[in-house]
């Protein structure tokens, strides 16, 4: 009976033992000339891809806001006689870009002359009726006649001062052995001349638009963002930016604007980031969400890395190396998704400290495993 009560106890402790092992792990080791012969492969797969695998997906463009571009105009009527720019060329602000031939320029210079060649005079008829006055000769009349003549001229000469300014003449400069009816259009701002809409010889009316300058360092993304995603944004929240071809950037959302597109209907987002130089204004962009949903300990690998077996899924991480071999160990995982061939896992084990997930040869290492080995 002592034996039967022993016996009858012994079972209990072995399924925990089996309990405990089940996902046990086991080393494998492999020459260092097998792993070269198999090409075995590991490294760190980064997180960014696991993070981007479970973030929303946006579609926009690179665009520059009209605040940041500008569409330069000739003042008057006129002739385009030069381009001193070409399309594509990058401009500081206050560079010239054109020159044109305004006829109207002669008039205001000449009535600038005129008149500020007439202030002596009314200057000098002012103080002497001012004189008059003051003697009391009756001259009262003819003084405020005098002041107000000079006042109206002081007046003109002023607007007539600031028109020349607008046409990049400076007054203090005019005389008359220097007048010009030609004009240099300045680059109101520093950017990249992107269009150009007039060839030299035409006639230009007031306003026609001539050329565009775009500020590429205020390039930004815009994305749309429909209602029923507006949770999973937030100002600051990383971006993963990419243009077909390329190689994807980080962003951070800089702006969410607080109304629905009516032609879009969905709201749009502002992203920021180091666009490359040759990524082109107006070009189709998309944008992964970075979610903080995805386990912490996730990784994204090639289908090739994840091995099956009756008891499910798992991969090999290399452990260390001496000069003769080199350790792995077998860590079972869970597959979450499917994604473009590769796989999203969840090591159901702690990896070893400084372990890296083989990317490539995990079959030939459990082969190895099995008893099937290739002759060196």
């Amino acid at each position: 009976m002592l034996l039967w009560a022993a016996c009858g106890q012994n079972p209990a402790p072995q399924t925990e033992a089996a309990a405990s092992t089940e996902l046990a792990t086991a080393d494998y080791s492999l020459t260092t000339l097998q792993v070269k012969t198999a090409g075995v492969v590991w490294g760190n797969p980064g997180m960014d891809n696991v993070l981007s695998t479970y973030g929303t997906v946006l579609t926009g463009e690179l665009t520059v806001h009209p605040e940041h571009m500008a569409v330069v105009t000739p003042l008057g009527e006129g002739v385009l006689v030069k381009w001193h720019i070409a399309r594509n060329q990058m401009v500081q602000k206050g560079a010239v870009l054109a020159t044109v031939r305004h006829p109207e320029l002669l008039n205001a210079q000449q009535d600038y002359l005129e008149t500020q060649a007439k202030m002596s005079f009314l200057q000098a008829e002012y103080d002497r009726y001012r004189v008059l006055k003051e003697a009391d000769a009756g001259a009262l009349k003819l003084f405020q006649q005098a002041d107000a003549e000079q006042r109206t001229a002081q007046t003109r000469l002023a607007a007539l001062e600031a028109r020349l300014r607008l046409y990049s003449i400076d007054p203090a400069q005019l005389n008359t052995t220097n007048l010009n009816a030609e004009m240099r259009l300045r680059a109101p701002v520093s950017g990249v001349v992107i269009d150009i809409m007039a060839s030299p010889g035409t006639f230009l009316s007031p306003g026609q638009p001539l050329c565009t300058i775009s500020d590429r360092s205020q390039m930004h993304a815009d994305f749309w963002l429909y209602e029923k995603d507006r949770h999973a944004i937030k100002l600051k929240q990383a971006v993963l930016v990419q243009m077909a071809g390329e190689a994807a950037i980080n962003g951070s959302v800089v702006g969410i604007d607080p109304v629905v597109d009516p032609n879009q209907h969905a709201i749009r987002v502002h992203v920021q980031g180091a666009w490359p130089a040759h990524w082109p204004q107006g070009a189709y962009v998309t944008a992964q969400l970075e979610s903080s949903t995805a386990p912490q300990n996730a990784m994204l690998l090639p289908d090739e890395a994840v091995m099956q077996q009756d008891e499910g899924h798992f991969i090999f991480v290399y452990v260390r190396a001496d000069s003769a071999s080199v350790v792995f160990e077998k860590i079972p995982v869970l597959v979450q998704r499917n994604t473009k061939g590769q796989l999203l896992v969840v090591p159901q084990l702690a990896l070893p400290a400084g372990a890296l997930p083989v990317l490539k040869g995990a079959y030939y290492i459990a082969a190895n495993a099995a008893g099937v080995t290739i002759e060196e």
